[in-house]
């Protein structure tokens, strides 16, 4: 495919008209997809079965429908097929997650939390706890199984990057748990700054350091961690993060409305500072406009910005490129908007299977 310009990108999706073209873009960086992105998205389906994930057609269908498979074919097109796969399950799994977490009470979800992080840590080596409820085995044994196939991928110093990426998305739904156990709502400002309350928990869930790891995987080379300590490159990916959270944020605000879900900035906007779903879309896409901009100073200037690191110029442009590949990310994400049918509305999606098992909820 090749680039796609901010104007009239609209697609209909199971009869839901989603107007991407609304939602601005990093124009610049084309849009492609992985060349076997059929294949890894079925076999990442038959690999969610394989696991117990989907134990019954309905769900089966649902996940088919939501090709969440293909979401890193598209995001990560750079990658060998064996490592796009891999990816590919990830995705899967953490797409589970993100269903299955709101069904489970605060207390549940935290059990089941520690128990993955113990998992994680473990590098899924005989790792999985056998006093677990019954619901949460399936999820612990997949995770396992990814562990182990993701430690025998890459370095050491990749995997730690995983695991702890892993770690700290865990804590980021654990968040929303508590916040949601409290009532309590996530601050958020009008200008969404990068600091806000609730843009700091989504660089959690959405997975900052898990989805840079993941590029750094696939390219095949470990950011230095001298780079990794500056400002410079916190407020690089930051940016480009609060970029992709607003861009879902857009393109999933009914969705999530319809669900009475409030992790949502146009959601927000409305709740806590009175702006109507109109303006406050406008105020989200705005600051998406404004961000991509930011983004790409900051691109630009992070040379100078490490210079005292005394980095080789073969480094250095490693990770340049690192850096460029979240905006291939947030090219790829947009693309997969428009085949994927998670972001209908779920009154629209009546009798597809659109609810889990009873054993998979609290």
């Amino acid at each position: 495919m090749g680039a796609r310009e901010s104007q009239g990108w609209e697609v209909e999706v199971g009869g839901f008209s989603m107007v991407i073209g609304d939602v601005p873009a990093f124009t610049g960086t084309p849009v492609v997809g992985h060349p076997h992105v059929e294949e890894i998205q079925s076999r990442s389906l038959a690999w969610m079965c394989d696991m117990g994930l989907l134990p019954v057609p309905e769900l089966r269908a649902r996940y088919a429908g939501m090709r969440v498979g293909a979401w890193p074919s598209h995001c990560y097109p750079y990658t060998s097929f064996d490592y796009g796969l891999l990816l590919a399950c990830w995705w899967s799994w953490w797409t589970y997650v993100d269903d299955v977490a709101p069904r489970m009470d605060c207390d549940q979800w935290l059990k089941l939390s520690l128990d993955m992080e113990h998992v994680l840590r473990c590098a899924g080596d005989n790792a999985v706890p056998t006093d677990g409820s019954d619901s949460g085995q399936p999820l612990l044994h997949s995770l396992a199984d990814l562990c182990r196939r993701t430690a025998a991928a890459g370095s050491d110093a990749y995997y730690e990057q995983v695991a702890a990426g892993s770690i700290d998305a865990l804590y980021g739904f654990g968040l929303e748990a508590l916040n949601e156990r409290l009532h309590r709502t996530p601050d958020i400002d009008l200008e969404l700054s990068i600091h806000c309350e609730y843009l700091r928990g989504r660089y959690k869930t959405i997975g900052l350091i898990l989805d840079v790891a993941y590029i750094e995987g696939a390219l095949g080379f470990d950011v230095p961690h001298a780079v990794r300590r500056t400002t410079a490159w916190q407020d690089v990916l930051e940016t480009a993060f609060s970029v992709m959270i607003l861009q879902n944020d857009l393109v999933g605000a009914d969705r999530d409305d319809a669900a009475s879900d409030t992790y949502n900035a146009v959601s927000l906007l409305c709740r806590l500072h009175g702006l109507s779903p109109a303006d406050a879309k406008r105020q989200v896409t705005r600051t998406i406009a404004a961000r991509i901009a930011e983004f790409l100073h900051l691109e630009r200037v992070f040379p100078d910005r490490v210079i005292d690191l005394h980095l080789p110029a073969v480094e250095l442009q490693r990770v340049q490129d690192v850096i460029s590949k979240v905006k291939v990310m947030s090219q790829g994400a947009l693309a997969w908007y428009t085949e994927t049918s998670r972001y209908i509305p779920a009154s629209r999606t009546a009798n597809t299977g659109d609810r889990f098992p009873s054993r998979c909820q609290a």
